[in-house]
């Protein structure tokens, strides 16, 4: 650890302990905290490993301690005392709370519920935070800032410490794509959260369809290097010269991309959030995962079938209900012309903006 302060009343820590997606949203909220009290220095411990660089980037912890590092800080930052620790509803498994309470504090806040779900750690807690009903996740998150005299505020976005002064990319892209129009592709998603993912084949009609209706357009489909072969075969009518794939970027790199994109095609997922907090329109599927939580603000779009089962998955615990689902009609029922029909009609109301 580099950086000490004797101000501790002002000191506090958090946790990342989630997705990326989740996280962009979690640092919108700590960037609004700080934008209101900059006076609070905040200490992130990292028990996500893909989160630790993110974290660095933003610019708005006094220190960054990565999981492996934290037995070896352990001593420093039992002796920091902190003001307060912040557990977020991700840290509503043992290991964040083991670590939260061997650090001394005065004042450690949580949720005790939100909607129906209910934190079974909330005894180690003593500023317990209710939330009779479910709320974007960034607002949720401004509720366990709420002690430090801010107010909430609606239709936040992610933040995500985006590096536009990347030359290699820059170069990369005047070299491959000029002023072409460029719809960034994201098929995939976390292997544990299957039930995000539209079918592979269906991706494929859509593309091919877009392909041919506007012959000029290029796209960039990102995933992780495993992710290459389904992306060769999901492109392969497409002409070659008309896609690239990015399987092997950091996740700067990616949202550099993403933001130089014209449209974002994806499932609900990390880099849907990364679109949105780089200021790129999403067009983006959604299926059992709560759309009223996750979900992009305006002006992206956000495609799923309106059924009386759909969403069911919206807080902890709840991932036995898409995993125990048979059909899941709420998904798999959302039809390939739904999607083209909205990504053709974004690109020619793009393309009548681009000419006004």
């Amino acid at each position: 650890m580099s950086k000490h302060t004797d101000n501790s009343e002002n000191q506090i820590a958090i946790f990342a302990n989630a997705g990326i997606g989740n996280f962009l949203m979690y640092l919108s909220a700590i960037k609004y905290l700080k934008q209101k009290r900059p006076d609070i220095l905040i200490d992130c411990i990292v028990l996500k490993s893909n989160l630790t660089e993110i974290a660095k980037k933003s610019g708005l912890f006094l220190n960054t301690i990565s999981k492996k590092k934290i037995l070896i800080n352990l001593f420093t930052l039992k002796s920091k005392q902190y003001s307060t620790i912040i557990l977020s509803n991700h840290e509503s498994f043992l290991s964040p709370f083991l670590i939260a309470r061997l650090l001394r504090s005065k004042n450690y806040v949580g949720f005790k519920s939100i909607a129906h779900w209910s934190n079974k750690y909330h005894f180690a807690l003593t500023n317990k935070i209710t939330l009779d009903k479910v709320v974007k996740e960034t607002e949720a998150y401004l509720n366990l800032f709420v002690c430090f005299g801010i107010k909430i505020q609606k239709g936040m976005k992610p933040f995500f410490p985006v590096n536009s002064q990347n030359n290699t990319i820059k170069s990369w892209w005047q070299t491959h794509l000029g002023n072409s129009y460029v719809v960034g592709i994201h098929i995939g998603n976390a292997s544990r959260q299957p039930w995000k993912v539209l079918q592979n084949h269906k991706f494929k009609k859509i593309f091919i369809k877009i392909a041919k209706e506007f012959p000029d357009i290029k796209f960039i489909a990102f995933g992780e290097p495993s992710d290459k072969k389904t992306l060769k075969k999901i492109f392969f009518d497409v002409e070659k010269q008309n896609y690239f794939l990015k399987t092997n970027n950091s996740v700067f790199d990616v949202a550099d991309m993403i933001k130089r994109c014209d449209l974002m095609v994806c499932n609900d997922g990390g880099l849907l959030h990364i679109a949105e907090a780089v200021g790129t329109k999403a067009i983006s599927i959604f299926g059992p995962t709560d759309y009223h939580i996750f979900g992009p603000e305006f002006p992206s779009i956000i495609i799923r079938n309106d059924l009386p089962c759909s969403p069911c998955y919206s807080l902890p615990g709840d991932q036995d209900n898409p995993i125990n689902c048979l059909d899941k009609k709420c998904l798999n029922e959302i039809t390939v012309s739904a999607v083209f029909n909205t990504i053709k009609k974004e690109i020619i109301n793009n393309e009548k903006r681009s000419h006004d």
